[in-house]
């Protein structure tokens, strides 16, 4: 769920290691130019692809929201509709054809908004995503919970790490606010509750692990707003407990970077 004031937002970065989504096994190649974008609808106007793809980038991150298929039950008949409006947009299936490229969901591709883990047919979108993105039968997404996922791009010295959240697969349901439309309270309230979670216990043991990998470079992708404070729309601060402990918990699981030695003289 984004903002209402923001309908698209894409924007681009240089990297000059590499990692990515599940697991797979790290590439040689390096990342120098990676860009990433979210909040794509298909039905609008899409001039944004060809600015990308002038850009170059050596990867681009599909961060979520990557089509707009809000579905009203199993047979997830809109979701199938608007992955099939993105096959027909010129710009989006260029990009996917000629970039090397990451994906992972947000509410309006997972199938419902502001969605979380008791969604009754996160499956059958969960399948419709790998289908749309091509997912190989031998990918561990297609055997776990959720699609998170990681990679790593370049060797020692040059090593990116793009680790990929599902913030949906396994989130308890929000508090919902008790002034709906008051200012910092539109639609939830900060929730205290230990038993709440974002990612869910086997996501963040996985997480633990990916930060134990070594990396020159770690890009940690969520689709919700990490740091926000102050409003009331979908943001990890809604899980205040959640974010401070876990986080400092992964933080103090990242394997430092290597330094070289240096022999005496």
């Amino acid at each position: 769920m984004v903002v209402p004031s923001i309908t698209r937002r894409a924007f681009t970065g240089a990297a000059v290691s590499s990692a990515i989504i599940g697991t797979a096994a790290a590439q040689p190649r390096p990342l120098v130019r990676v860009a990433f974008g979210s909040c794509v609808d298909p039905r609008e106007p899409q001039p944004i692809w060809d600015s990308i793809l002038a850009y170059k980038p050596d990867l681009f991150i599909f961060a979520g929201d990557n089509v707009y298929g809000d579905s009203k039950d199993r047979e997830v008949k809109e979701l199938k509709e608007a992955y099939e409006r993105a096959r027909q947009s010129p710009g989006y299936m260029k990009l996917r054809q000629s970039v090397r490229h990451l994906a992972i969901w947000d509410d309006h591709d997972y199938g419902v908004n502001d969605a979380g883990g008791d969604m009754p047919f996160k499956a059958e979108s969960k399948e419709e995503f790998l289908k749309f993105w091509d997912v190989p039968s031998d990918d561990p997404r297609r055997q776990q919970e959720g699609i998170y996922y990681a990679e790593s791009f370049g060797t020692a010295g040059q090593r990116t790490q793009v680790i990929l959240l599902d913030i949906r697969w396994f989130k308890s349901p929000w508090l919902p606010s008790p002034n709906r439309g008051a200012m910092g309270m539109e639609r939830y309230v900060p929730d205290n509750d230990p038993a709440k979670t974002m990612l869910g216990p086997a996501q963040w043991a996985w997480l633990a692990d990916r930060l134990r990998e070594p990396a020159d470079l770690r890009l940690v992708v969520s689709s919700i707003q990490v740091l926000a404070e102050g409003h009331g729309w979908e943001r990890w601060g809604n899980f205040p407990r959640e974010r401070r402990q876990r986080c400092e918990g992964a933080r103090s699981t990242v394997r430092p970077k290597a330094r070289p030695t240096r022999s005496p003289k």
